[in-house]
């Protein structure tokens, strides 16, 4: 039998606005039903109308996900302290703090626990708002490792709301995906230390991102690999090759990136062909709907590359033109990645919801 109340719920959960007679047509039931479950879910807190036209006649409304005083999360964990922020249902930002005294490689799930819960207490002092939900943003390589698993279920535990585990190129990923659901199938690539890949086909990450990176970052380029090729250090070590520098510190060599001296900015600009090429023969095996270039506090190399910054990079599949974005973060400024973060709990949490797990609180 089906369950209809479930069914209008995540057609408004998912729609940008609905009316009854729309749903009515959908489901090829009568008006009236609509409006029985309807009323039911905006009792509940669920849904919201709001007046879509007014003029002669009785007035249309169309139906909502409800922003009734919704507030979501992110924390970012590094070896250099943890960063946090909140935004309401609409996007604001109501609070951001750090705490130093925080150090991946130091701490053991229940110490980091603790300085989350510290943090998050902070937060909602400073938003004057309860979370609702909250993404904690590992790096890449501490992601799916046993720590994050533990320091994400208790945390759950002990704040009692929905906690995500995610890294900084999947926040990045499902917060375009919430902001452009006109695209269904979205390819984040980050080229930092190797080659980083998140696609997003339909509502949730691809299942093969983990093969489909591993496979690519495999590619051969001339005498080298895809991954040893774009990296990071790889760039690092020609630059400082060039400067006649044996040991170097990485600040030293970002410098000299952003300077551009004209030794480094050949480097560069090989490099920059070398992805130009690489992004086009992913695109084309994996032919989404938009490719997105990600650049991290790191990334000094991709920030120097004028034409992937400038979002000059032109891509095709069959003719057909892909669109190309590009999206970074720095060190000074890390509201990007926490606002990331926070749309992504917003996102999955309703996501969850419209499969039926409980509304956050």
């Amino acid at each position: 039998m089906l369950n209809y109340e479930e069914i209008i719920k995540s057609k408004i959960l998912k729609a940008e606005g609905i009316t009854r007679p729309e749903l009515a047509v959908e489901l090829q039931i009568d008006v009236r039903t609509v409006d029985r479950y309807v009323t039911s879910l905006i009792a509940q807190g669920v849904v919201e109308r709001r007046m879509a036209r007014r003029g002669p006649g009785r007035p249309l409304f169309q139906y909502f996900r409800t922003n009734r005083n919704l507030h979501f999360g992110a924390i970012q964990l590094t070896n250099g302290g943890i960063f946090g922020a909140v935004m309401d249902a609409s996007g604001q930002l109501c609070s951001k703090i750090s705490i130093d005294e925080f150090s991946l490689t130091t701490e053991i799930p229940a110490t980091a626990v603790r300085k989350i819960a510290v943090l998050v207490n902070m937060l909602e002092e400073a938003a004057k708002a309860k979370l609702n939900a909250l993404t904690l943003v590992f790096p890449r390589e501490d992601r799916y490792s046993r720590f994050a698993v533990d320091v994400c279920r208790q945390a759950e535990e002990i704040m009692s709301i929905l906690v995500f585990c995610e890294s900084p190129i999947s926040v990045h990923a499902y917060a375009f995906r919430k902001n452009h659901p006109e695209y269904r199938r979205i390819l984040f690539l980050h080229f930092g230390f190797g080659l980083e890949l998140a696609m997003i086909d339909g509502e949730t990450l691809s299942s093969d991102n983990e093969s489909l990176s591993e496979e690519f970052c495999q590619m051969p380029v001339g005498n080298n690999t895809l991954w040893h090729a774009v990296s990071m250090s790889t760039v690092m070590d020609n630059i400082a090759a060039s400067q006649g520098i044996t040991f170097y510190k990485a600040p030293v060599l970002r410098k000299l990136i952003v300077d551009g001296a004209p030794e480094t900015r050949s480097i560069i600009d090989k490099t920059e062909g070398i992805i130009r090429y690489a992004v086009q023969k992913i695109t084309t095996a994996a032919a989404p709907d938009v490719v997105v270039i990600l650049a991290l506090c790191d990334d000094a190399h991709i920030m120097s590359m004028a034409g992937i910054v400038s979002e000059q990079l032109k891509l095709h599949v069959n003719k057909r033109e892909i669109d190309f974005r590009f999206l970074a973060e720095t060190e000074e400024d890390r509201l990007p990645g926490l606002r990331a973060g926070a749309l992504t709990a917003d996102y999955l949490s309703w996501s969850k919801f419209v499969n039926g797990y409980p509304l956050p609180r």
